[in-house]
């Protein structure tokens, strides 16, 4: 008898701690959840802080830029009457690419021209968008806000995470 009431002891000991054990283990990997307004704030800050460094540099530099929707800034300071790009098209470009700050960070003088499919490609969402606003043989300045350009990451190697891209291009060819 007394055997079997220590069995029974044991195993009532057994699946109570394991059943503590499994319920604060789930309790510890439970998800966070995140406040949208906290989320949508933090973004809101972080637009609102780059406009303000974009505004500044582009005023210092006199230029007259328009500005997309999504917050392209360009400028076309060399007009043409070639063709005017579209989704699909193969195109060839000449261009700098530096930080906001001024530090370049890669050129077709040193890396060659720069050759994609418009739509399917997998250049800065900001350079397509601007790309599009082109035709053949025009040149102009993008300035690509950080979730257009290589957003919270940057590219890893030249581009620093959460950065501003200032490029200068000219549009050499357009394939259909």
């Amino acid at each position: 008898m007394v055997n079997r009431t220590i069995i029974y002891f044991f195993i009532f000991i057994l699946i109570l701690s394991y059943t503590c054990c499994k319920r604060q283990k789930n309790d510890n990997f439970r998800p966070r959840s995140i406040d949208n307004h906290v989320l949508m704030n933090t973004n809101r800050i972080v637009t609102v802080s780059e406009e303000s460094i974009i505004d500044d540099y582009i005023s210092r530099y006199h230029w007259k830029m328009n500005k997309t929707g999504s917050g392209l800034r360009y400028m076309i300071y060399r007009t043409s009457h070639g063709r005017k790009t579209a989704s699909g098209d193969i195109v060839s470009l000449k261009y700098s690419l530096e930080l906001i700050n001024g530090q370049p960070c890669y050129s077709s003088a040193i890396d060659g021209p720069i050759k994609f499919v418009i739509g399917k490609s997998t250049v800065e969402r900001g350079l397509e968008e601007g790309v599009l606003l082109m035709k053949k043989g025009e040149k102009a300045k993008f300035i690509l806000p950080s979730h257009l350009g290589n957003g919270l990451q940057g590219d890893m190697k030249k581009i620093p995470k959460k950065a501003v891209l200032v490029y200068d291009v000219e549009l050499e060819d357009v394939i259909q």
